[in-house]
């Protein structure tokens, strides 16, 4: 019997985080920065520019780290960079100063201040306004606030205005944002071939599925069986589980959860109605099977929709929230011999709304 999840999931819950929109610049419309504490050592960053046909390029302070989301994504632009934030509060308010050097040799500072405290009424599920159209991305705020005016944003010591989100007779907010407490869940497209090592001779625990990826190996763990119920573990990391159920034709996916990859404790599910298909030979267009939700802790059904049968794999179809309709997945997975190939692609189509109405639709923040 063979067996793998098919998805490609990435997922920290990272401690702060800053975005400003900027006009002018002849490629970038936005810089933002997620920052992850650590008890000890110095903080995890990843700085990212925004183009202007929102494709985007990761700085991040750690090589190490580079060189794993390479290996894991080699579709995104990723590189290595010293990359310095200081948190430090004006009055009471939130001022945070992110600095880095692009890859190609630019100096970018981001100077926000907050117009008031992060606020859990400003928090929730965000818009990606169409940034990153080759992922699904699903990202909650614990509390956010709009920047006052005196935030900033220069690239190469020369200032780019920032855009007006609100003004009201006491408070004008700009186009960018601080956040306090940031779960980031990526489910990402790829193309990957998996080389089977070794299977299970029985479904009792302890058995492994053995994948070769390249120069990587890759397993899959039982670690609990009660009945057909079986409890999967991938390794190396443990920090993702698949719930699954023996069926007569294979094993299917109920629930796969993951842990943060940060020291913060959280954990994002994503859940099956009945169960996800095997990949099925079909034509599209045909009825639903099956219906998924992705969630953050408590926080359930963030995104909701429908498992659709295609040739050799399925279709994702996200229903809710509206923005995330332009992001089907579509995956697909054959088997030659031993070898698995996973193929995965999304809708490039924009989506509507945006990263702004975060804060949030038609609510407008209040004056601290």
């Amino acid at each position: 019997m063979v067996f793998v999840q098919p998805f490609a999931i990435d997922f920290r819950y990272e401690t702060e985080h800053v975005i400003a929109f900027c006009s002018g610049h002849p490629e970038y419309e936005a810089v933002e920065a997620f920052i992850a504490r650590r008890s000890a050592r110095g903080p995890h960053i990843r700085a990212i520019l925004t183009r202007h046909d929102m494709s985007q390029v990761d700085h991040i302070n750690e090589e190490d780290v580079v060189r794993e989301r390479r290996a894991s994504d080699p579709t995104r632009e990723t590189y290595q960079a010293p990359v310095e934030f200081e948190p430090t509060t004006a009055g009471a308010l939130p001022h945070s100063l992110l600095r880095f050097s692009s890859c190609k040799g630019e100096t970018i500072v981001l100077e926000l201040v907050a117009a008031f405290p992060a606020d859990p009424a400003f928090g929730g599920l965000t818009d990606p306004q169409g940034h990153a159209p080759d992922v699904l991305p699903v990202m909650w705020r614990s509390a956010s606030a709009v920047a006052a005016r005196a935030t900033r944003v220069t690239i190469d010591d020369v200032p780019y205005p920032i855009p007006v989100f609100v003004e009201t007779a006491d408070l004008v907010g700009m186009k960018a944002f601080y956040t306090r407490g940031f779960a980031v869940g990526i489910v990402r497209t790829r193309g990957v071939e998996l080389d089977l090592v070794a299977a299970p001779a029985e479904m009792t625990v302890g058995q492994r599925w053995s994948y070769r990826q390249g120069g990587r190996r890759v397993d899959y763990e039982i670690a609990e069986r009660e009945g057909d119920r079986v409890l999967i573990r991938r390794t190396p990391g443990k920090s993702e589980t698949i719930h699954a159920h023996v069926s007569d034709d294979g094993l299917r996916i109920g629930r796969i959860t993951l842990a943060s990859g940060s020291e913060t404790s959280s954990t994002l599910s994503v859940d099956f109605d009945p169960f996800l298909p095997a990949p099925a030979r079909r034509a599209s267009g045909v009825d639903p099977i099956s219906t998924f939700c992705i969630g953050i802790d408590d926080h359930t059904s963030l995104v909701t929709g429908s498992v659709m049968p295609v040739e050799t794999g399925f279709e994702l179809v996200p229903v809710e929230p509206v923005w995330a309709r332009s992001r089907a997945i579509d995956l697909r997975l054959t088997q030659d011999g031993n070898t698995l190939r996973l193929r995965s692609s999304i809708s490039r189509a924009g989506s509507a709304g945006g990263i702004a109405s975060c804060i949030h639709g038609t609510r407008r923040p209040r004056n601290a």
